[in-house]
């Protein structure tokens, strides 16, 4: 009946606690600053 996209049947690796913590840890005012003074003022941030 519906067109939606199933995965019953199918398995997905699942991320360690630890990968889970380092993914969770918020960005420090510094690596912004890095980042912002480091970053090539002719571009727009995102996806190349």
């Amino acid at each position: 009946m519906s067109n939606l996209p199933n995965l019953d049947g199918m398995t997905f690796n699942c991320l360690a606690e630890e990968d889970v913590a380092i993914l969770s840890v918020s960005f420090s005012a510094t690596e912004i600053e890095v980042e912002v003074a480091t970053s090539d003022e002719n571009k727009s941030p995102g996806p190349d």
